[in-house]
């Protein structure tokens, strides 16, 4: 093999992690779990030790693994404090409903 198709993996990998990027920044995050799970596995294909000649490709994959994550984690901070929003929301609500009248059985 050629140094160059050593690196072909690693691109492919690269730009998997580009497309998980893309995914997270939508808000397409079924997606993204199905692209996730898709590189994993990609990513345990190729072996343990990279050819010295995906160095460059690699420190870019590293760095979009980066953004990935945090990326992610702002998305779920934002899913949380949605969440929380909806649920003081609802309590407030609660508060302007109109009192329940307690019925009670007549034919005992």
């Amino acid at each position: 093999m050629t140094a160059a198709s050593d690196v072909e993996p690693y691109k492919h990998l690269a730009a998997m992690l580009e497309r998980e990027l893309e995914l997270v920044v939508a808000g397409r995050l079924d997606e993204l779990a199905d692209a996730v799970a898709r590189r994993c596995l990609y990513a345990e294909r190729l072996g343990a030790v990279p050819p010295v000649s995906a160095r460059e490709v690699l420190e870019r994959v590293a760095t979009l693994h980066e953004h990935v994550a945090l990326e992610a984690a702002r998305r779920a901070q934002e899913v949380l404090a949605d969440a929380l929003k909806a649920d003081r929301l609802q309590r407030a609500s609660r508060a302007y409903a109109p009192a329940r009248r307690v019925r009670y059985s007549t034919s005992a």
